[in-house]
């Protein structure tokens, strides 16, 4: 029960700042073809200007417990479910870090 107390404590957007700092340290260059958004309950970065209804995205949200939901837009996705937020924030790190070499890679 406690768990559960302190998962709903949690608020994705007081982490604004280090989130904002990851995106601007891992897309600078290609910020005018990426997108990020930051809610209470999840943090995205995804791809724009791809002509795909589904773009490239790595997603972090509460959901119950904490999903990271990475898309590479052609063919691999995962998902990764935990209750550690710590855990899932150096998850959301790794994919985002991917998703920018791929973005870079394809451009």
């Amino acid at each position: 029960m406690v768990d559960i107390n302190h998962m709903t404590k949690i608020n994705i957007e007081k982490d604004r700042i280090k989130f904002e700092n990851l995106y601007k340290s891992f897309f600078a260059e290609i910020k005018n073809i990426t997108e990020f958004n930051i809610s209470k309950n999840q943090v995205s970065i995804s791809r724009l200007g791809a002509l795909k209804i589904d773009p490239a995205e790595v997603e972090l949200k509460l959901d119950g417990n904490f999903k990271v939901i990475f898309w590479d837009g052609y063919s691999m996705s995962d998902i990764y479910e935990t209750k550690d937020y710590l855990e899932a924030q150096k998850i959301f790190k790794k994919y985002a870090k991917k998703l920018a070499k791929n973005i870079r890679s394809f451009q």
